[in-house]
């Protein structure tokens, strides 16, 4: 099945955030959808959407 032949609409979006709200956050909070420092701290790095966006592909 060709799945490039298929119309579709993600309808799935972020809230912009405002420079002195972002600011509170580290550069890994983008890459996650949770707000706990400690997801975005220690974990957010391992994600396969950080990793493939960096080219990183090696598991730990």
């Amino acid at each position: 099945m060709e799945i490039w032949d298929i119309s579709a609409i993600d309808q799935h979006a972020h809230n912009l955030l405002k420079p002195e709200v972002i600011a509170r956050y580290s550069y890994f909070a983008v890459f996650t959808e949770v707000y706990h420092p400690d997801i975005i701290n220690y974990h957010a790095c391992y994600t396969l959407f950080y990793r493939r966006s960096f080219g990183i592909w090696q598991t730990y």
